[in-house]
């Protein structure tokens, strides 16, 4: 029936004709040790409160939006007559907007959420002891990692709430020791994506790499991989690294969030092991190394300073004769 009526569609011509999207819109509250995030009509973030107190404007995500298509008020979908709602609620699938469950029986309405989750709102603590409840029915560290990365990439909000509410429990699961493992085995584990990886095929256009990021980062991690805590050249799986690093600046640092980039420099791997994979998602090549490296590497400092100036930017867990 569905291969049926798809062949409709593109006898009718419809496929790919209307795409909507959703302008942005996003009032986000962040502290030190609270997350709060309420949508709103806004195209700019309100606000975002460290614990120092000040207040910074953060500017939304932008998607791409072309006035000439249909008003919208979600994510791009198909339409054509195929379905009669052409759009998911971005409360639900923007991971720095959601609420999860925790969202009211009025901003349900307001949203056009109801029926879209269980009946029952729940509070973000009610959320926390589900989510805690899950990570610790994981016998493995490394599937308790698996599990608090993809609340990440899901649900912002939630997930620095669980982390805050067990610093102490999560902590040797979002970065030493697990993290090691999570980066040798990144490949394989891999979900969803998070940060930018840089490689040497775009040698020459970084800075071009470097418009696809959203947002203004106000501190940036990067990591070639070559030399991941004691475990030596990982690759692209050393992204491991520069995402945990970020979740404890996050939590113990104030930054905002949607404010922080983690990056790998992918320079290809000389572990045999990794160019062997098929699950290796890294470029398959020998390692640039020497001039080219050195090279590679003021193209992106270069880049990042321009576009950025006022970011922070750490190195970390670059081989020794590369580190800076």
């Amino acid at each position: 029936e569905m291969l049926a009526r798809y062949t409709r569609v593109c006898e009718k011509g419809l496929v790919g004709s209307v795409f909507s999207f959703r302008k942005p819109h996003a009032s986000l509250e962040i502290g030190f040790n609270k997350l709060s995030f309420e949508p709103s009509n806004s195209h700019v973030v309100d606000a975002a409160r460290y614990s120092s107190g000040l207040t910074k404007p953060l500017q939304a995500p932008q998607p791409l939006y072309d006035p000439n298509m249909a008003e919208s008020h979600g994510v791009p979908v198909l339409t054509g007559g195929v379905c009669e709602r052409t759009v998911f609620p971005r409360e639900l699938t923007n991971m720095y907007l959601t609420k999860g469950t925790g969202f009211t029986a009025e901003e349900r309405h307001k949203y056009r959420l109801d029926g879209l989750m269980p009946t029952n709102p729940e509070t973000l603590e009610e959320q926390s002891a589900r989510a805690i409840y899950h990570v610790r029915s994981f016998t493995k560290m490394l599937n308790k990692y698996i599990y608090m990365e993809n609340l990440h990439s899901m649900n912002v909000k939630l997930f620095y709430k669980v982390l805050l509410d067990n610093v102490v429990e999560l902590l040797p699961i979002l970065y030493t020791p697990t993290v090691g493992e999570a980066c040798q085995k990144f490949g394989s584990i891999f979900r969803n994506f998070a940060g930018l990886y840089v490689s040497v095929l775009e040698r020459g256009s970084i800075a071009k790499v470097l418009d696809n990021w959203y947002e203004t980062p106000e501190i940036i991690v990067v990591t070639d991989g070559g030399r991941i805590l004691g475990l030596g050249d990982q690759g692209a799986g050393g992204m491991g690294i520069p995402i945990g690093k970020l979740h404890l600046y996050v939590a113990g640092g104030g930054f905002h969030p949607a404010k922080t980039l983690p990056i790998t420099v992918d320079v290809g791997t000389d572990r045999e092991s990794l160019l062997l994979d098929p699950l290796y998602l890294g470029l398959p090549n020998k390692r640039i190394k020497g001039k080219e490296h050195e090279q590679m590497m003021d193209e992106f400092m270069e880049a990042v300073s321009t576009k950025w100036p006022k970011c922070i930017i750490q190195f970390e867990d670059f081989q020794s004769e590369y580190a800076l």
